[in-house]
């Protein structure tokens, strides 16, 4: 096995966050997919991040980054995930196959309150797949409720992120230390 760390969870688990900090203590390599994909898509709006389209290719695009990362890393790294990398069943197979899955698990309070800071009072409407058009808070929530029991039933560990950034950072810092040494 090669020690690969997936963290996987909902959207503001803090992934990218915890995983980016663990690998500077750690020096190990980090891959955040959501950068991969803004990478070959270009710039989106968060609205339309929920696009059929761009949702569809952003998909495809992360699919291959799973995939890709998982076949040619020989060494440690830390992995950063789209929120929907665990809902893919080859991508799932391939990060148990290479590493270990590691959910990000955050109360929904907390992801709200991150949605809140970082798009403020305005709302930012999107459109689900029946044409409903919600608040990307709303959206938050039915992804959350939706996506959180698929999470735990493909991790191998958790690390409950409710705490303060550093906390989490610690939490991580242990978990991946053990597993890669």
């Amino acid at each position: 096995m090669n020690k690969l760390c997936f963290l996987i969870g909902t959207p503001h688990c803090g992934k990218s966050t915890l995983g980016r900090r663990v690998s500077e203590i750690m020096h190990l390599p980090f891959y955040d997919t959501d950068d991969m994909v803004s990478a070959k898509l270009g710039e989106v709006r968060i609205g339309d991040i929920f696009n059929s389209y761009i949702h569809s290719r952003s998909r495809v695009i992360e699919r291959e980054a799973i995939l890709e990362l998982s076949s040619t890393l020989s060494n440690p790294a830390i992995i950063a995930t789209g929120a929907e990398v665990a809902l893919i069943p080859d991508c799932v197979a391939a990060m148990r196959n290479t590493g270990y899955i590691i959910h990000i698990k955050r109360s929904l309070d907390c992801i709200l309150d991150n949605l809140r800071a970082s798009v403020g009072s305005r709302p930012v409407l999107v459109e689900v797949n029946d044409g409903t058009i919600l608040d990307f808070r709303e959206r938050a929530v039915l992804a959350y409720a939706d996506e959180l029991p698929r999470y735990e039933a493909i991790t191998e560990f958790t690390i409950d992120n409710n705490g303060s950034e550093d906390d989490g950072v610690n939490l991580l810092h242990t978990l991946v230390q053990a597993i890669v040494m």
